[in-house]
């Protein structure tokens, strides 16, 4: 499940939103929509629009209703938000068996969002069809005993709550620039730069001038919003698609280009008296680079163990098995294991034949 939220009080350019670049994904089948993006007014983006877009909807969640009470399996998915407005929304998506895959059902307004609300928002379907919970990781969904997961897997045993993995992605970034003070050193001071740049048309608009006459035609300083992990990617692709090798050179190349001093390593600091062992001198790095090699490494160590806790998820067994009894199937081997793994869990909802 992907997290949208289109132009709110979070964003501050309509570029920053999650709109804008399902707009842009539906222009590389229709071109008007990127014709229409090309200007500068009439747009047919604003908040307005927007709203006025989702009331035309409206009438076909009646029929989006219908189909889903008459198919047999459903995914729940659901997502809190504050809109414009200030006001908590949730957004209510389900997947299904049938002509259509999935479909988005509605915003429903609550006073407060709590585990006990959000379930009783989602209890208004026939919970006995859900196969599928998805939602965030946030405690009021994923709490195990009070969660709205485990309220609703009391009801369903079957329903397997997944934590978004996009979601679960940016957590375990998060939890990778948490252990690296380097990247939260960096990420910090781009952050500053950021607010200096936006918090004031005045300097955005030199800054705006500035990189026309330098630089044209680059994209320049995107808002960093903790949450939307796609607009946080296209800033990181250096870093997970090259070697540290080629990584080091290309910034030292852009170091000499930008005329920015030469990189320095830390101060040399002794451990605390009470952790030292030993009458032993301590170890450092003699360069800049292995310096920098050692914290690359160290990165890459944690975003590997981060990635792992975050989407070694309960339910990702079950959706193991499902995957090896079809790719055994397909591939002549044995499945039977797998099989009666599905079975068992899911009971009357397979008819299993054994031979």
């Amino acid at each position: 499940m992907i997290n949208v939220y289109f132009w709110t009080a979070r964003s501050l350019e309509q570029t920053d939103s999650n709109f804008y670049p399902l707009l842009l994904l539906g222009g590389i089948d229709d071109v008007t929509i990127c014709g229409l993006l090309a200007k500068k007014q009439d747009r047919y983006t604003s908040p307005q629009i927007q709203n006025e877009l989702l009331q035309t909807m409206a009438p076909s969640e009646i029929i989006i209703a219908s189909s889903i009470r008459d198919a047999r399996y459903i995914t729940i998915m659901a997502d809190e938000m504050t809109d414009a407005s200030n006001r908590e929304q949730v957004v209510e998506c389900f997947r299904w068996v049938g002509s259509d895959f999935e479909d988005f059902v509605g915003f429903h307004k609550v006073d407060k969002v709590n585990a006990d609300m959000l379930a009783a928002v989602i209890k208004d379907v026939d919970l006995h069809n859900c196969r599928g919970q998805c939602y965030d990781g946030a405690a009021k969904m994923a709490r195990s005993r009070t969660g709205t997961a485990t309220q609703l897997h009391h009801v369903e045993e079957r329903a397997i709550c997944t934590h978004c993995y996009g979601h679960a992605l940016n957590l375990a970034v998060a939890d990778v620039v948490k252990q690296s003070k380097v990247i939260r050193d960096v990420l910090d001071t781009v952050g500053e730069i950021n607010k200096l740049l936006k918090y004031s048309p005045r300097r955005d608009s030199l800054f705006e001038q500035l990189k026309s006459s330098v630089s044209p035609g680059t994209v320049g300083f995107r808002t960093r919003c903790p949450t939307q992990w796609t607009v946080i990617a296209s800033c990181a692709t250096l870093i997970i698609s090259e070697l540290f090798s080629l990584l080091w050179d290309k910034v030292s190349g852009m170091q000499e280009k930008l005329q920015i001093d030469q990189a320095m390593l830390p101060r040399r600091h002794k451990a605390p008296r009470q952790f030292e062992v030993g009458d032993g001198q301590g170890t450092f790095t003699e360069t800049v680079e292995d310096y920098f090699r050692a914290e690359y490494y160290v990165v890459i160590d944690a975003a590997l163990a981060c990635i792992r806790q975050r989407l070694n998820q309960p339910g990702y067994q079950t959706y193991h098995c499902l995957e090896n009894l079809l790719a055994s199937a397909l591939n002549g081997t044995d499945y039977q294991q797998d099989l009666n793994f599905i079975a068992d869990f899911y009971g009357d909802d397979i008819d299993k034949v054994l031979h």
